[in-house]
């Protein structure tokens, strides 16, 4: 008989991979949003699901303060293209694969799927590049990790903060493995977005930021434009920005504070207004900033610190600027739990367009107005 393994779920599929008895599924709830089940028949009750659950372990997280903080942004033009701001990520992926000749994992598209994938050349980079809003599949990954960790090979893991502790624990975090994060908003689920977009199965690259403004932006493996609207247009930003269509446990996320748990913390650096030391018009397409909080991520940053321009900030200037190095989504004023529930109640009888608006079709029609005046009235630049 199957049944949920635990209430609180994060959908980082460790407990799957771990499971010698082969005994746990996981399936999608009615929001697209994967959960851990486990087939009490076959199961021995080992318990070694248990030692890599982030719901069982949370109270062993091992927060540390920032060492030094940096406002950066990646000296080669060609880097910062399909960044969503100053290149950090990227830069830190380069300096791995082709300074420590080692192996990156981070998010991707493929066939409608959002996954994480193993990359070992610079070429492949494209492939993980810019901010994801949706949950990333960890299928499959913790054995490719293994098997390159006992190979000695240096990894970098990018991922969610629940999705890093997960790794962390599944290994017991080795010198060769160096985690990087950010302050995480909450993840949404590919089946809003493919409610949208109407191509479910066939997007093989979403962009949902540029340096410039955020889109949604779908494409096929051809190259061939699917879909694209505003983030003002698009009511799967707009269930987003207002935290509608977050999982679940995102709510009181444990890792939504100023310590961390990664290696290295990164982001965009917004309220940064320094153009003497980085160029004027960078500094308004985005500059990100850089926080190592252990002596590995250290490591990483000063053989990354030739790809960079950067500066030493006050880390508290960017937690002022980022609620989500402060404070959890069910405290944020922007959130309502009220309409949380609402949205979940109503989202699989109407679907997400309706149940939009619904809930807020003046404040979603309010931004639509607002995106006519400012690209057909104004007639700024549309894409």
């Amino acid at each position: 008989m199957e049944k949920r393994l635990s209430e609180i779920c994060y959908g980082c599929e460790a407990c799957k991979e771990m499971c010698q008895q082969k005994c746990i599924t996981y399936k999608e709830d009615q929001y697209g949003f994967r959960y851990a089940f486990i087939d009490s028949d076959k199961c021995i009750n080992c318990n070694l699901c248990k030692k890599v659950c982030i719901a069982e372990c949370i109270n062993k997280v091992k927060f540390n303060s920032p060492l030094r903080t940096y406002a950066v942004l990646a000296k080669n033009k060609d880097i910062l293209k399909g960044c969503a701001s100053g290149g950090a990520a990227t830069v830190l992926v380069y300096t791995v694969l082709k300074v420590y000749k080692g192996v990156v994992y981070g998010s991707a598209v493929k066939d409608g799927k959002f996954f994480h994938c193993r990359i070992d050349d610079e070429k492949a980079i494209d492939i993980i590049k810019g901010s994801k809003y949706v949950q990333s599949s960890l299928e499959n990954i913790f054995s490719r990790i293994k098997n390159d960790l006992n190979q000695e090979l240096m990894c970098l893991f990018i991922g969610t903060p629940c999705q890093v502790f997960a790794v962390q624990l599944y290994f017991n975090n080795p010198d060769n493995l160096i985690c990087v994060s950010f302050p995480c908003g909450g993840v949404s689920s590919d089946k809003f977005l493919y409610e949208e977009t109407k191509s479910k199965g066939k997007i093989d690259r979403v962009i949902f930021r540029n340096r410039r403004k955020a889109v949604l932006h779908a494409i096929d493996k051809n190259s061939k434009e699917l879909f694209y609207k505003l983030r003002e247009e698009s009511v799967f930003w707009f269930a987003y920005d207002l935290k509608y269509s977050i999982r679940q446990e995102c709510r009181e996320c444990q890792f939504s504070q100023d310590k961390r748990i990664e290696d290295i913390t990164i982001g965009d650096f917004w309220g940064y207004n320094n153009d003497n030391i980085f160029d004027k018009n960078e500094v308004k397409k985005g500059i990100s900033f850089l926080a190592y909080n252990t002596p590995k991520g250290e490591m990483l940053f000063h053989r990354a610190s030739e790809f960079f321009i950067q500066e030493g900030v006050d880390y508290k200037k960017i937690c002022e600027w980022n609620p989500r190095l402060r404070i959890t989504i069910n405290n944020q004023k922007i959130f309502s739990k009220t309409k949380y529930e609402c949205f979940r109640k109503l989202y699989p009888l109407l679907g997400i367009d309706r149940t939009i608006l619904l809930l807020d079709g003046i404040r979603f029609n309010w931004n639509l107005f607002k995106a006519y005046v400012k690209y057909r009235i104004l007639k700024r630049e549309y894409r």
